[in-house]
């Protein structure tokens, strides 16, 4: 029986560079470090892999809603039947940060902001998740959004 998670940490070069050495993490065993940008086609770099989970950590916010849509939709095309997708950000309406939190992102990126339930829903379900489920994270401001792939 094969036990533990094989996991990849998929980041910008910069930030795989810093993590590796700051953390230690180049010798972690079942980790594999990948230099990339998911802002491109990064499907392409995992062809022939599918994975079971997919996170997404404060992602979100840095993004249009429209970048989030193929974010989303190209997560879905590299998880396997019944893979869950996990995104941890602010929603807005249920985080009491998240309105102060977006006018942040469209001072601080080109098109951030936060988003709604409604619009999580809609990607995900857009992209062919079901299953949804918003859970707010005890002591913090951020909620845990999860699906799974029909």
């Amino acid at each position: 029986m094969n036990r533990g998670l094989k996991t990849v940490l998929y980041d910008l070069p910069d930030t795989i560079d810093y993590v590796k050495t700051r953390f230690r993490l180049g010798d972690v065993k079942n980790l594999t470090l990948k230099k990339g940008d998911f802002t491109n086609e990064f499907v392409n770099e995992f062809a022939g892999e599918s994975f079971d989970i997919i996170f997404m950590g404060n992602i979100c916010h840095i993004y249009s809603e429209k970048d989030n849509r193929k974010l989303i939709k190209r997560a879905s095309n590299i998880l396997g039947r019944g893979g869950m997708i996990a995104i941890e950000d602010m929603v807005r309406g249920r985080s009491p940060m998240a309105e102060m939190f977006a006018v942040n992102m469209l001072a601080n990126t080109e098109e951030g902001s936060t988003y709604s339930e409604a619009q999580y829903r809609e990607w995900l379900t857009d992209a062919g998740f079901h299953k949804i489920e918003i859970i707010d994270l005890a002591q913090k401001s951020n909620q845990l959004i999860t699906a799974f792939l029909g």
